[in-house]
């Protein structure tokens, strides 16, 4: 009988070892399972996003823009809808994403700026004949480190505002700071509705990205 009860406490520590075993190869096998998950998840997304934009017409220098490869400005044109602003944008969130802590305080001169052509066209002609005021539109917009200007075209302008906007995109150039510009017209439409100056600027100082409809 001694023996008999030896033999069992023998096998209730081998059971409970085997089952000790288990449940750490069940929680290594679950943790190696979500991490493939994320990891195809991550992949597959990425390969999912990459192949849309590739659907999208639009081209590597993109994707270089957006992963700080290539500092070259981008005119991305495309009919109204196909997702410019959105890529951007996106551009622009991928560039704070990789700022430092210090670029997150007053004046925020460090940061990019968003603006559409449209309200920036009204600031400068809102200081029309005030050169103070007019300096420091120039300079803020010619001086920001990455500047998204959001559909250029989308109304007429003044001499003195093309004059303005063509000063900033010239010291932008000349400074080598990137500048994202989206518009629904080509630069030959560009050149027909805002002229030669402007076009021929972005042309000099961008990769044109066509973005194809849906």
């Amino acid at each position: 009988l001694p023996t008999s009860i030896l033999d069992i406490q023998e096998k209730i520590k081998v059971i409970a070892e085997e089952r000790k075993m288990w449940r750490i190869e069940a929680n290594e096998r679950v943790v190696k399972f979500e991490k493939d998950k994320k990891k195809f998840l991550a992949d597959s997304k990425k390969s999912n996003y990459d192949d849309y934009l590739y659907a999208a017409g639009i081209q590597k220098k993109f994707l270089k823009v957006q992963a700080k490869e290539d500092g070259r400005s981008l005119f991305v044109t495309g009919s109204f809808g196909v997702g410019k602003t959105y890529h951007a944008v996106s551009v622009m969130k991928s560039y704070i994403d990789n700022l430092p802590d210090t670029c997150f305080v007053k004046p925020f001169s460090k940061l990019p700026i968003f603006i559409t052509v449209p309200e920036l066209l009204l600031k400068i002609r809102s200081v029309f004949s005030l050169q103070k005021c007019e300096d420091e539109i120039v300079d803020k917009y010619a001086n920001s480190p990455l500047l998204v200007l959001d559909d250029l075209g989308a109304e007429q302008a003044t001499d003195f505002a093309m004059r303005t906007l063509y000063i900033i995109l010239n010291r932008r150039d000349g400074d080598m700071l990137q500048t994202i510009i989206t518009s629904n017209l080509t630069l030959d439409e560009v050149k027909e509705r805002l002229g030669d100056r402007i076009a021929s600027r972005i042309a000099g100082m961008s990769h044109v990205i066509k973005i194809a409809g849906k």
